[in-house]
């Protein structure tokens, strides 16, 4: 009986060592990634922007109907001009190098012909692979990798600056701000009652038809606006022929292997020319939102087109084009070779 009492003595004393002994940081409950912490500071840079718009607007007096273009003209001098920028510029370094990568591409052909000479499938699927390593070891050479192409962020300043407008006219909690950590969704009632960030000056600082800044536009007429600047700036810049097969007009191509990639492609560009019913939906929205939306279209449209004009095409293009317009009287027009008569 001793032995026993001693044994259970024993274990419990091995047990309370484990159980005190610190858990190594990795196996801890509460150790874990906070992938909150980017939301809550995009929450954060919201309310923060909203009380900047409105203490400038004290500060200075402009009507709201000015300050809020002269917001998305700050927006896009601060964002998007340098990201535009230095797009075009990787844009004209790639179009520089075009020609290396066709002749790598033709290399790939040959390479995979050799290696797949009856089998088309595995063909495709070689020379899908070998054209994507090549292109991206030029790029990455050269220093125009694809990370660099990774300028879409620019859409986080504009998704802030139209949050804090909303923040400002009192509007309900919508979607984003739920997800934002602005308000919860059980408290949108009573967030649109409370209203902290409410700047009453929105109410009759707006002009023609929308006095109110803070409501819906009653005639539509601002959402058809920003719907037709979005078309004008997304459908113009899209070349016909693609327009038309992503809108299930035109002539769509044979789907092989190595174009499978399109299924994605042509979602991804349904998506991006429907973009344009996005102010027609969300028409309920407060006119000065739509106003920002607006300006902010118009000014990313008149820095594309400076830089467009800026940064042109200076690319080779691998194609033969004949020189010679007109044949001269010494050249001779018959295709065989003429005979010199032997004295």
């Amino acid at each position: 009986m001793a032995t026993m009492i001693s044994l259970t003595r024993r274990l419990a004393a091995r047990n309370a060592v484990f159980t005190t002994r610190p858990l190594p940081p990795c196996r801890k409950p509460l150790a874990r990634r906070q992938f909150h912490l980017g939301v809550s500071i995009l929450g954060k840079s919201v309310v923060w922007t909203a009380k900047h718009i409105s203490a400038f607007y004290h500060v200075t007096g402009i009507p709201w109907f000015i300050m809020i273009p002269l917001a998305a003209v700050a927006v896009g001098a601060v964002v998007r001009l340098p990201c535009s920028i230095l797009y075009y510029r990787l844009r004209r370094r790639r179009e520089e190098l075009k020609p290396l990568i066709d002749l790598s591409c033709i290399y790939n052909r040959i390479k995979a012909t050799r290696k797949h000479k009856n089998d088309r499938i595995a063909w495709d699927k070689e020379v899908a692979k070998l054209d994507k390593e090549s292109r991206r070891d030029i790029y990455k050479s050269f220093g125009v990798g694809h990370w660099n192409f990774y300028l879409h962020l620019t859409v986080v300043p504009f998704v802030i600056v139209s949050e804090a407008l909303r923040k400002l006219c009192g509007s309900p909690g919508s979607w984003l701000a739920v997800q934002l950590g602005l308000e919860k969704g059980s408290q949108g009632a009573r967030a649109a009652v409370t209203r902290p960030l409410f700047e009453a000056s929105l109410t009759d600082g707006g002009c023609l038809w929308f006095p109110d800044l803070t409501v819906m536009d009653p005639y539509f007429i601002l959402p058809l606006i920003c719907s037709i600047v979005f078309a004008r700036q997304i459908w113009a810049r899209m070349p016909r022929e693609r327009l038309l097969i992503l809108l299930g007009i035109g002539n769509k191509p044979e789907m092989t292997s190595s174009t499978t990639r399109m299924v994605l492609g042509r979602v991804l560009g349904r998506a991006i020319i429907m973009t344009p019913a996005i102010p027609l939906a969300l028409a309920d929205l407060p006119s000065a939102v739509m106003l920002f939306w607006i300006s902010s279209s118009l000014v990313g449209d008149a820095i594309s087109s400076m830089l467009r004009a800026k940064y042109q095409k200076r690319g080779i293009e691998l194609t033969y084009k004949s020189k010679v317009k007109a044949l001269k009287s010494y050249i001779p027009r018959d295709p065989e070779p003429t005979l010199i008569k032997q004295k």
